[in-house]
């Protein structure tokens, strides 16, 4: 569970999948909420004794397009924040992101995917300054470049073989989503060739940062466009 007063803990809902639990409903995936929440050792799971939905996201669970973003958005949350970082900046992103992949139109999806996973990064702390190169610290007037070994932006003098050129507009993308409020994914249109040098962006990213990447990015819907 990703919480606004003790950040990402381990919950237990006891009975939960039996019929007639009244945890059964409150319990679902991608839900949002009010919980009650009891452990009996401070380094203990906690037990989920009740809660009231605000957000039950239904449609997640229902249309198999909305579930794979959602799916994603979950593991980034539980496979890369640290147990009990409290983030009131990371919860909001979270509540937010399963409301607008609930609601979306399906084509704005891997948009909004991609702008969730720059704002993720930016909470986390690797905000994106495009002044200066990250390695040699010089100003940054030409080519944009980043690198899963070398990080971003780099020059054109700190780029290596492995390095992959940002063209202008997924440069602009990346700055206008770290910036923006998420909603605002709705009313992105971009070419196919700006999406893919994007998706390919944040996978440098989690590789320089993470040293892995969510193994359900596999499941990505695919590009629409409009």
């Amino acid at each position: 569970m990703i919480t606004e007063e003790l950040g990402k803990i381990e919950a237990t809902a006891f009975g939960a999948r039996k019929t007639k639990s009244k945890l059964s409903s409150k319990t679902q995936l991608f839900s949002h909420g009010n919980f009650l929440l009891y452990r009996a050792k401070k380094d203990s799971p906690y037990t989920i004794k009740d809660a009231v939905i605000s957000d039950y996201n239904d449609r997640i669970r229902t249309e198999i397009e909305r579930y794979f973003v959602a799916n994603c958005v979950a593991e980034e949350l539980t496979g890369f924040v640290e147990k009990e970082m409290v983030d009131e900046n990371m919860y909001i992103m979270a509540r937010d992101s399963f409301r607008l992949i609930n609601g979306i139109n399906l084509n704005k999806l891997v948009y909004l995917l991609s702008m969730i996973e720059i704002k993720f990064l930016s909470i986390l702390g690797y905000s994106f300054d495009l002044s200066t190169c990250v390695q040699c610290g010089k100003r940054l007037d030409g080519e944009v470049y980043v690198d899963q070994y070398r990080g971003f932006p780099l020059c054109e003098k700190c780029r290596t073989d492995n390095s992959h050129h940002l063209k202008e507009g997924a440069v602009r993308y990346i700055l206008w989503a770290q910036n923006s409020e998420l909603r605002d994914s709705a009313r992105v249109v971009m070419a196919y060739e700006t999406y893919i040098e994007i998706r390919r962006f944040i996978r440098d990213i989690f590789i320089y940062l993470f040293h892995r990447v969510p193994k359900s990015w596999e499941s990505i819907p695919e590009y629409r466009e409009g």
